[in-house]
């Protein structure tokens, strides 16, 4: 437990193993005055403000975590992300930031984006690398990505360079919607060219509901954005 109110520099190393019952949980203590801050992990200069190494069931929370990079050219090398299970998380699930030479594998992400929580951003990738270089990707599953944007299952930002994503596992919200709202698979007719036909529309009736439900229900950011809004309108439904 870190008191409220305190500052803590370094990074917190957990290797500890809780079950499912009986989690090991790391979180706030309040003592006597509940008005104080959250307690802050200052993790200046550290890999990370906390750091898992072969943790299972642990549960973390009412905790801020801080860094500011003294030299803004630093990258983190060497990293490895190995057989994680993430579920309904607010942002991305995984989220590697000026790495070089990165191994992620065996990882399990599902409802990246999530608002199972108010308090969640509701906006996230499966994997976002991000300033990145060298990286592999491979042995995954990404499921179910939500939100605004920039939000897919694996999504590669700028200023990544050889970025190699195989052998991973995509389910997205894709499926569930189009045969909900399209009768995806629904077809009893034997033809081939019919259910080829069948998928086809189904699949071009959820791209432009889906991009017209982006364009009209998420804020656009600045002018640039909406002049290509605008394009976007013009070039895709006439």
């Amino acid at each position: 437990m870190l008191k409220r109110g305190d500052v803590f520099k370094g990074s917190l190393l957990l290797q500890a193993k809780g079950n499912s019952g009986s989690p090991v949980v790391v979180s706030s203590w309040q003592g006597s005055d509940t008005s104080k801050p959250r307690p802050v992990i200052d993790a200046e200069g550290c890999l990370a403000g906390i750091q898992m190494n072969n943790a299972e069931n642990v549960e973390i929370s009412g905790i801020k975590i801080r860094s500011e990079a003294k030299d803004s050219s630093d990258y983190t090398h060497d990293v490895t992300i190995l057989n994680n299970r993430l579920k309904d998380i607010g942002g991305p699930g995984i989220q590697p930031g000026k790495c070089i030479n990165v191994m992620v594998k065996g990882n399990v992400v599902d409802h990246s984006g999530s608002l199972s929580d108010s308090r969640m951003h509701g906006r996230g990738s499966g994997i976002w690398p991000w300033y990145c270089r060298d990286v592999l990707i491979e042995h995954n599953k990404f499921m179910y990505a939500h939100g605004k944007m920039d939000s897919h299952e694996a999504y590669i930002d700028h200023h990544c360079f050889n970025v190699i994503i195989q052998y991973n596992m995509s389910i997205e919200v894709f499926f569930k919607e189009a045969k909900q709202y399209f009768g995806l698979g629904k077809l009893q007719s034997q033809d081939f060219d019919t259910q080829i036909a069948d998928i086809s529309i189904a699949i071009i009736q959820y791209n432009v509901f889906s991009l017209a439900k982006k364009i009209e229900a998420y804020e656009t950011l600045g002018g640039l954005f909406k002049e290509i809004k605008e394009q976007v309108i013009e070039y895709t439904i006439s």
